[in-house]
């Protein structure tokens, strides 16, 4: 076939189209110059937390602890590739695999009221394990007893019982230096016996988040309890105060005290529970005070008519008399007979509801007494022109978690009813044993044994007891201690099955008890193991926010025995205790009773905290100037001091400052005399 082309021509141009040049898509400069922080973190850990976790998980699920309380820190890896994962968890094993000889180191624990940070000094000088408490529960104080075990044993038990945490760390023989801390990977190279462990006591955060749900349950629970405690009530709201105090006087024992109650200035506050709407009752619950006046201010709300005339009907205590003098406080002159209340030698005075220029008012209260403990309380008022008279009584129920209340012991254990071990019989008979200290303790910041104070009944706190049952039993014990005494003749057992005697004891000092025989590796591997007996307060995740450490009651303890009472600047050192420390009455008593602290009801008295509290910051000069005439100068105070000033000598009273000119001359000196005055 001829050739058509021809130099030069059209046939020499490509015969398929020209491709369109590609134009680079458009590109916004903050996407380009910000890039997102997921993308460039997966750069350097391309797996996610949660990928890591499963990861972690799987590799701790598959190995098994051979000391099996402890807590080993799984390495954490610059890669993720599957040869470090896969080297990380070699490592991991490897540590797993451990067992530390030292912890078969048999010891012998008789501690009562015991700091943690203390205990584990203790078992430190027994078996030279470096064993510590972390600051987290440095300061809990536990009661253990138990006669020749293994160490390992012990540390099982702290951390069963508590739900803390062993961390295990090493140090390398010869390197001198730890590694320590969940995050920081051990230090593999050198496997025992060149590598010497120490072992740290936590309370992780898992823990911690869950004692906070247990005390928001326990809180609900209070005050569900509360209502209830409220629906005694209900049977009698139908009864004016003249008819309730009638019904009294032929009541049984049961209602007679009830309709005492309503009889008097507790009608109109229980009335006004009932009647609250949703969101008044969120408010009381939330702890603010609701008033119920005759003319409301600001915040207040109109107390109802018939409320209004039970309550002048229940004041009957209170008298009023015609005013005739020039300061009256009924209406103006010539709109009706003016009246004050009376004094005791006033002649034939009359009750409120005689007077038509007497009005009613209703304040409610629901307060936290204790933390974990709910009172509903109120004051009926009768309101005479700018005059206000009335009682705040109360609390006229209480709530209290119906399990911190009643443990219910037999219940709960009712699969170890037929334990062989807990049907031998015994006789409990606890004597006072830890009291405050005594001249000669040691600084260990434990209570030395004492006597009981005369013309005083006996009384015995929980590790008293313990120590009884675990003399009665043979059994080793470990358990929590919060400061609470009881009568002694209540927690006295005769020749009764050991599981009688620990469902009635842990009932009556509300405490839940459980039996630990201990793991079958752990019993294979350590001759000797027994079962234990554990317990642990019903409200623990309260107490320990209203427990004081041993370390500081020691220390004023000791201030007191040296000078023969407390400080000025010791009450302002006890006053700065939380709320929930102060306001805890077991903790109060204990303080007195086992420390010998006296000056104690003093720095916890609600009136007198905030004005010691306001000492606190002052200086050392400033500080000086309060204990002595002429006092602190207000205009040698600092912004801050005299808006707090102000507020303490004012608080809630009628008085009002007229003029800067009083505050220019006003003083602050604080009266302090013994025994057991304070003046502000």
């Amino acid at each position: 076939m001829p050739d058509f082309r021809a130099e030069g021509s059209l046939w020499d141009i490509p015969r398929f189209p020209a491709k369109t040049p590609e134009v680079a898509p458009r590109r916004d400069d903050l996407a380009y110059v910000n890039r997102s922080p997921e993308t460039s973190l997966r750069r350097w850990a391309p797996l996610s937390r949660d990928e890591w976790a499963r990861v972690e998980g799987r590799v701790r699920q598959h190995t098994r602890l051979r000391d099996d309380f402890v807590t080993i820190p799984f390495p954490r890896l610059a890669s993720t590739s599957e040869r470090q994962i896969a080297a990380a968890a070699e490592s991991y094993k490897r540590e797993a695999a451990v067992v530390d000889p030292r912890l078969a180191h048999e010891v012998t624990c008789a501690s009562k009221a015991t700091a943690l940070a203390e205990f584990c000094s203790q078992l430190r000088v027994q078996t030279g394990v470096q064993l510590s408490a972390g600051p987290s529960v440095g300061d809990e104080k536990v009661t253990v007893f138990c006669e020749k075990l293994p160490l390992r044993e012990v540390m099982r038990q702290l951390s069963r019982t508590f739900g803390y945490t062993w961390l295990r760390s090493k140090k390398v023989l010869g390197g001198g230096s730890w590694v320590l801390g969940p995050d920081r990977t051990p230090n593999t190279e050198h496997p025992t016996p060149d590598a010497e462990y120490r072992y740290e006591l936590i309370q992780d955060l898992k823990s911690q988040l869950l004692e906070e749900e247990l005390r928001n349950r326990d809180r609900n629970a209070a005050l569900l309890a509360l209502d209830r405690d409220m629906g005694k009530y209900q049977p009698y709201l139908t009864l004016s105060p003249d008819e309730a105090l009638a019904r009294s006087k032929t009541a049984g024992e049961g209602d007679k005290k009830l309709l005492e109650t309503l009889s008097g200035a507790g009608w109109g506050p229980i009335q006004m529970y009932f009647r609250l709407s949703p969101q008044e009752q969120a408010a009381l619950r939330a702890g603010q005070e609701l008033k119920f006046k005759p003319e409301p201010g600001t915040g207040e709300r109109l107390i109802p008519a018939d409320i209004a005339r039970g309550v002048l009907q229940s004041q009957r205590q209170i008298r009023i008399v015609p005013d005739t003098g020039e300061k009256s406080e009924g209406k103006d002159a010539g709109s009706e007979p003016k009246y004050r209340f009376a004094n005791s030698d006033d002649p034939s005075p009359l009750p409120p509801t005689a007077v038509p220029s007497a009005r009613a008012g209703v304040t409610l209260k629901l307060e936290q007494t204790e933390l974990g403990r709910f009172g509903f309380s109120g004051s009926s008022e009768v309101h005479l022109g700018g005059s206000i008279t009335g009682n705040d009584n109360g609390p006229y129920a209480i709530g209290l978690s119906p399990s911190v209340s009643q443990p219910e012991n037999a219940a709960v254990n009712a699969r170890l009813a037929g334990d062989p071990t807990l049907k031998a019989r015994v006789t409990v008979a606890a004597m006072p044993g830890v009291r405050f200290p005594v001249p000669g303790n040691d600084a260990t910041g434990q209570p030395d044994t004492g006597h009981q104070a005369p013309g005083t009944e006996p009384k015995l706190t929980s590790a008293d007891v313990l120590e009884a049952l675990h003399r009665a039993s043979g059994m080793p014990i470990v358990a929590d201690f919060y400061t609470r005494l009881y009568p002694a003749d209540a927690l006295s057992v005769k020749d009764r099955p050991l599981f009688e005697t620990l469902n009635r004891l842990a009932d009556e000092m509300r405490l839940r008890w459980g039996k630990d025989g201990g793991t079958a590796a752990a019993s294979t591997r350590d001759a000797g193991t027994r079962s234990w007996l554990q317990f642990r307060s019903a409200s623990f995740y309260n107490d320990r926010l209203k427990e004081v450490p041993n370390r500081l009651l020691a220390r004023w303890a000791a201030a007191r025995r040296e000078r023969g009472s407390l400080s000025l600047d010791d009450l302002v050192e006890i006053a700065g205790l939380s709320d929930a420390q102060l306001d805890a009455v077991s903790m109060a008593e204990g303080a007195k009773e086992l420390w010998g602290i006296e000056e104690w009801d003093m720095a916890c008295n609600q009136a007198q905290r905030p004005h010691l509290r306001w000492i606190a910051p002052l200086t050392l000069a400033q500080r000086e100037a309060v204990r002595n005439p002429p006092g602190l100068r207000f205009t040698a105070l600092s912004l801050p001091q005299q808006q707090q000033f102000i507020s303490l000598a004012v608080g809630d009273s009628s008085d009002t400052i007229d003029s800067l000119a009083e505050l220019a001359t006003a003083t602050v000196q604080v009266d302090y005399s013994l025994p057991g005055a304070f003046e502000w």
